[in-house]
């Protein structure tokens, strides 16, 4: 079901509830879960006829995300649940936000220096690498110096030795990925909600819940594992670009030979010296 209805939001849970929240209830007899996606309506029901939300269920996608969710399920012609669901953590996250940790708030590294010239500061950009040659320089040098950064790979459960590396210059880095449980997976989820340095991951990171995106870099940005096989058949690197945009922040599209669809979203393509 993919309809929004109106409910009262009862004294208890005043304050409590923002757009993205996960909730539970009544629904035709049954207490069923759903996410708030507005507030501060006017009902088209009379008002004297609403049920107030029975409880919060957990902590959900934050309104930038329900708005993202919202342009991708007209964008591929989806039910916006199917986005939701991708941008909520899989078991329930309760409680406030836990604070950063020093190294998301005090970058401790410079980008390295052996790529090449500072990046062009274009909102979208191409950088063609050759297919073997090590990327973990190329990313590292990527990474925002303030702020949050996502990393998408295409295989993301063999991307430990990037991880590794980022992590070796003091960054917190968080590594999502399908090969988790999904204890760990919310754990990742809600690290990345307190704004983790740097978030690894594969197609699904991209709903990860990330406050202070800066950057966005797309490794092998042509890759099919990109591609939601499912319907509705979404593209990871369409969303994080689009997210990007929405952000202020700024996407760099990695590959061999970039495609025409990264070539109309980048502004400029980048091929670094060897």
């Amino acid at each position: 079901m993919t309809r929004a209805f109106d409910y009262v939001v009862p004294e208890a849970l005043a304050g409590v509830l923002t757009v993205g929240t996960i909730v539970r209830v009544p629904l035709h007899g049954r207490r069923v879960r759903g996410w708030v996606v507005a507030d501060d309506v006017s009902p088209e029901t009379d008002p004297g006829r609403l049920v107030p939300v029975h409880k919060v269920a957990s902590a959900g996608p934050p309104p930038g995300l329900v708005d993202l969710a919202r342009w991708a399920a007209h964008r591929w012609a989806g039910p916006v649940t199917a986005f939701l669901r991708a941008a909520s953590p899989p078991n329930a996250v309760l409680g406030p936000v836990r604070a950063e940790t020093e190294s998301a708030l005090h970058p401790v590294a410079a980008p390295p220096v052996e790529v090449g010239d500072t990046w062009p500061p274009d909102a979208v950009r191409c950088v063609t690498w050759p297919p073997a040659a090590d990327r973990r320089a190329l990313v590292r040098s990527l990474c925002a110096a303030a702020g949050s950064t996502l990393v998408l790979v295409p295989e993301p459960g063999a991307a430990g030795p990037l991880v590794r590396a980022i992590a070796h210059e003091g960054r917190e880095v968080l590594h999502h990925h399908s090969g988790l449980s999904d204890r760990a997976r919310t754990a990742v989820w809600d690290g990345a909600r307190a704004g983790a340095q740097v978030v690894v991951g594969g197609r699904a990171a991209v709903w990860l819940p990330i406050p202070d995106l800066a950057a966005v870099v797309i490794l092998d940005e042509r890759d099919e594992a990109y591609q939601e096989e499912r319907a509705p058949t979404w593209s990871a690197r369409d969303v994080g670009a689009e997210r990007a945009a929405r952000a202020g922040a700024t996407t760099t599209l990695v590959s061999p030979a970039p495609g025409p669809e990264a070539r109309a979203l980048a502004t400029t393509t980048v091929v670094p010296a060897a």
